[in-house]
């Protein structure tokens, strides 16, 4: 093995070291999470249904940072194309209003693992969330940002357009969708993803565009039309190649 290649394999594990090597404790009973004997955070149970239950992350003095909320689906498996039950938890954070989803939780020790993934993020620091640790937690599990952190206010001047520019402009090229697995392309370019999943027997298409950023909602129920969140519309639903054909209607209406 060369010296390169020892060094690389150092760079690459050093991070991974560094987060198995940290000391994590939590309390269930207060919901106390410690990191190397320090307290950092608390994820109190809150809401709770049942065997279900709710999470509250609050720094020590008892601010609420972020609420976790449980809900219980069944999500669509690509690999092995079926759907089958999960856990998951939506995760609105108190003062951005940003939200994602934490999936892929079993019944058992959900409080530790909800605790090592927030630690493992570094998003509590110095009692309070971090705001590029935040933003990174969102892109990595496909969230949504209230408001886009990469937008900068633009002034928008009215130029008069002339018949012939107005012309050309609403002539659009009718969309041509394809899939692979999660992703949309229409005409072999890369307009987004997508994720499917099924509670109560309505499926829910969430349509993600290339940044990660939700754009829009559509569920149906049976031979239903789709409905269309949070644009409050209602598209057609087609048996064959729905999906398909539910994108390019989207598409169409400058969904994204």
């Amino acid at each position: 093995m060369t010296s390169f290649t020892k060094l690389l394999i150092l760079i690459i594990f050093i991070p991974i070291n560094q987060v198995f090597a940290q000391d994590i404790k939590v309390d269930k009973s207060s919901g106390l999470v410690q990191v190397d004997g320090q307290d950092v955070f608390y994820l109190k149970a809150a809401n709770k249904v049942l065997w279900q239950k709710d999470y509250s992350l609050t720094n020590i003095d008892g601010e609420e940072l972020a609420y976790l909320k449980a809900e219980q689906g069944r999500e669509w498996n690509s690999a092995s194309r079926q759907y089958q039950d999960a856990t998951y938890f939506g995760v609105t954070f108190s003062k951005s209003g940003n939200y994602c989803e934490l999936h892929g939780f079993t019944s058992l020790s959900i409080i530790k693992s909800l605790s090592k993934t927030i630690v493992s993020a570094h998003l509590v620091q110095n009692g309070q969330i971090s705001t590029e640790a935040e933003q990174k937690f969102i892109v990595m599990h496909n969230g949504t940002f209230l408001h886009n952190p990469n937008v900068v206010p633009q002034v928008v001047i009215n130029v008069p357009v002339s018949p012939i520019t107005q012309q050309t402009s609403t002539t659009s090229i009718p969309p041509e969708i394809s899939l692979s697995k999660e992703k949309i392309y229409n005409h072999d370019q890369l307009i987004g993803t997508f994720r499917q999943t099924e509670k109560n027997s309505t499926i829910t298409i969430t349509v993600y565009n290339t940044g990660d950023a939700e754009v829009t909602r559509a569920s149906h129920s049976g031979e239903d039309d789709w409905r269309i969140s949070p644009q409050g519309k209602t598209i057609r639903f087609y048996a064959e190649k729905s999906l398909e054909k539910l994108f390019a209607s989207l598409v169409s209406q400058g969904v994204f």
